[in-house]
């Protein structure tokens, strides 16, 4: 058996033809990878397009959420001073009630005192008559 070796030609082409299979599978890797980034951008559209849509329902619940509050506290502080208002008028009322009775004790105790003055002065009155019978009986 004879080995022959392959020319220069021969060996120039096997490089070449060598070559054009890496190419090839290069080819297809480089479109497989160039699939994968358009699948990628893709998803990551979808996925970025998603939370867009998902943040603009949040953020439309946060609003409605916080007018929620917003009203829910208003809505409290009136009822708080409507409850003020009508605590402050039966205070007032009762503040009234009491001066009134306060005014009329003050009234009567005058009247008492003056009857009592009255009483006194009639008891001296009586006290000096019964002096004076007394002396006339007496001497």
């Amino acid at each position: 058996m004879t080995t022959s070796n392959p020319s220069p030609l021969d060996r120039v082409e096997m490089a070449l033809a060598a070559i054009a299979e890496s190419q090839a599978a290069s080819n297809v890797r480089l479109d497989r990878i160039e699939q994968l980034t358009e699948s990628n951008a893709r998803a990551i559209a979808a996925h970025g397009e998603e939370l867009r849509t998902s943040l603009a329902a949040h953020r439309e619940e946060l609003r409605a959420s916080i007018a929620d509050v917003v009203n829910m506290v208003g809505g409290v502080a009136v009822q708080r001073q409507q409850e003020q208002a009508a605590g402050d008028r039966e205070n007032s009322t009762q503040i009234e009630v009491l001066l009134g009775e306060s005014r009329e004790n003050i009234r009567q105790h005058q009247v008492f005192i003056e009857e009592g003055v009255v009483f006194r002065d009639r008891l001296d009155r009586m006290f000096a008559e019964i002096r004076t019978i007394w002396q006339r009986l007496v001497g």
